[in-house]
């Protein structure tokens, strides 16, 4: 209780809330994506797989569950009539850096090009779930898998990222990093660092640990997008709204009376309106129209040094 009492309700914050719950409408839709038979991409998950194997594209799916990874690229294969050269399986689970070396060499062992890295994959530890909060490194399960895991990722690939942009017709490569709405409820950026209490403990159920992990995609997004933005990558941040997803199914049924019965008032009636697709967002961006490191949010173009009014910059 704590913890929620120091959360600042900023106006930024109602603005993005009203927005979870009347969502603009969607500026682009998948039939703005140009041919992408000479794209290799790299997703954890498989969001906007089925768009990008429509426009040609090559696609990795990366993920820890090899039963369910596999049945979902056999579903894919099916509604795009697409094969085994075209979608392709990566073992990764990113609570574990040694799968996440591994998973990178495998890939580099099979490509020399890889124009979009999508940082996608995400996780919500509930208790009761059979989750255990601490990984096998002795880390917080969520910023593990969250940050931690797609930070070393990307820190992997960095070199054929940086090789792919020297060889595109525009220079560049796009790597895309999920973020959400949740990240208010984080003190980073505006009451100091990260507060280690959400990251163990019983406050590190549901929304503390998570929406810390969230500031942190945005953080590396914009410092990746610093660093490297003068070798070709452009780094981008995307909220694509309250979508109902696998992580949070679990979620709902776990919210208890008191400090978390509005948020989760809140998640269930977003959750039940017409949401934009995840892929609205985002196959906008990976289509490189946009130049630019940014975020992405609720459809909205935000320069990456206004971060949605964040303070997260």
């Amino acid at each position: 209780m704590e913890y929620l009492n120091s959360l600042s309700y900023t106006p930024q914050y109602i603005s993005s809330v009203y927005a979870e719950v009347f969502p603009p409408k969607p500026k682009w839709s998948p039939d703005d994506i140009p041919d992408l038979s000479e794209k290799v991409f790299l997703i954890t998950g498989k969001a906007v797989a089925e768009d990008l194997l429509a426009h040609d594209a090559k696609v990795y799916i990366a993920g820890r569950s090899v039963e369910r990874v596999t049945e979902a690229i056999e579903e894919l294969k099916k509604i795009t009539g697409k094969g085994d050269d075209r979608v392709k399986f990566l073992k990764l689970d990113l609570a574990d850096l040694k799968s996440v070396k591994s998973a990178v060499d495998e890939f580099l062992s099979k490509e020399s090009r890889l124009d979009v890295l999508i940082n996608n994959a995400g996780m919500v530890r509930v208790p009761g779930t059979g989750i255990d909060q601490i990984t096998p490194s002795g880390l917080n399960v969520e910023f593990a898998v969250n940050v931690l895991g797609h930070f070393y990722l990307t820190q992997l690939l960095l070199p054929i990222l940086i090789s792919t942009a020297k060889s595109s017709p525009d220079g560049k490569v796009r790597v895309v990093n999920l973020t959400s709405a949740a990240h208010f409820g984080s003190k980073i950026g505006k009451n100091g660092p990260i507060d280690y209490r959400t990251l163990e403990g019983p406050q590190s159920f549901l929304y503390f640990a998570y929406s810390q992990s969230k500031s942190g995609n945005i953080l590396f997004s914009n410092e990746l997008a610093r660093r490297y933005g003068d070798q070709g990558i452009v780094s981008i941040a995307v909220h694509p709204g309250a979508i109902d997803t696998r992580p949070f199914a679990k979620v709902r049924p776990s919210c208890r009376p008191c400090s978390t019965q509005l948020l989760c008032v809140f998640m269930e009636y977003s959750l039940m309106r017409k949401r934009p697709t995840l892929s609205s967002p985002l196959v906008f961006i990976i289509a490189f129209h946009n130049p630019e490191s940014r975020l992405i949010w609720e459809d909205r173009d935000v320069l990456c040094c206004h971060c949605a009014g964040s303070n997260r910059a």
